[in-house]
Order: C-alpha cells, then structure tokens, then sequence
C-alpha cells in the first residue's frame, strides 16, 4: 500500500486543486451542482498550466503509481484524481484561443490517459474510482465535439477500448 505520507499529500494536494477548478470565477453557478452541466471558466492567467504538456501525463503518473488499502479499495485521492480528469475535461475551449491546436493536444493527452487506463484497468475495481472514470468519459465525450474527437491522435484506439468497457 501507499505510505500514510503520500497517501495525506496526495489528498491535500488533489482537493485543493479540485477546489480551485471548482471556484466559481465569473459568479455565474450559485450553487456546486451547477458545475455539472457546464463548462469551467478559469482564469485566462491560468492558459500557461492548461496548456502545460506535462500536468495530465503527471497526474496520471500519480494515478498508475496507487496502491490499493485493500483489496479492492483505494486511498481517497485516487477517486479525487478521477474528479479531477472530470474537471480538466470541461474547462472552458477560449482558456486555449487562439492555438486550438493546443486544446487538440491537450485532449490527446485526456485520451492517452484514459486509454493506459482502459486497458491496465487500474483501480477500476473500487467503486468510487469506477464511478469518477465513467464521469471522466462522460464529460469527454460531451464537452468535446464529435469532429474534434475524431480528429485527434488515438481516437481510435479510445473509441475502441471505451465501447468494450
């Protein structure tokens, strides 16, 4: 199992970034429920970390590298970061104007991780991970436009590993 060290880390580290992605910045969700059906406005400033290659492939790095409490059930952070993918998946498309190109790569990177996923089935066994991973898809497929999912590196190799899912 994780160290009690990683496993507290991990935790704070993972909800604090889903609170500041959940943070309301123009005032327009009154309450958290709202962030469900929408898309997340981050701060412009904040362009520069979207479009970091390395933040999702890290997370995922931090996902792979969980071990399980027992022997279905993971350290909370582990679902969190499933959130997390969720909440990265609905950020606002103007956060990569004028390089769309870097939302399509961004995306690529949303797909890779969740076809190393698919296919390891890694913490798919605890009920909260499974759960988040399903959301994760969801919100990919709805904040994403069938061209532009279509388009992007791996698209296949997704569409096929999420239809035997």
């Amino acid at each position: 199992p994780d160290s009690p060290t990683k496993i507290k880390m991990c935790n704070v580290g993972v909800n604090l970034a889903i609170k500041c992605l959940r943070y309301d910045f123009i005032g327009t969700n009154p309450d958290d429920s709202m962030i469900e059906m929408a898309n997340i406005h981050v701060p412009t400033t904040w362009r520069h970390i979207m479009q970091d290659k390395n933040v999702i492939p890290v997370l995922f790095q931090v996902f792979k590298s969980s071990r399980p409490v027992s022997s279905q059930e993971f350290p909370p952070y582990v679902a969190k970061i499933m959130e997390l993918f969720s909440l990265f998946a609905i950020v606002r498309r103007s956060i990569f104007y004028p390089a769309e190109k870097e939302r399509l790569e961004f995306l690529k990177r949303m797909l890779t991780g969740a076809c190393e996923i698919l296919i390891s089935k890694h913490g798919l066994a605890d009920p909260d991970v499974y759960h988040q991973f399903c959301r994760f898809l969801g919100k990919l497929k709805s904040n994403y436009q069938l061209t532009e999912l279509v388009n992007t590196d791996g698209y296949k190799k997704w569409i096929q590993l999420a239809s035997q899912f």
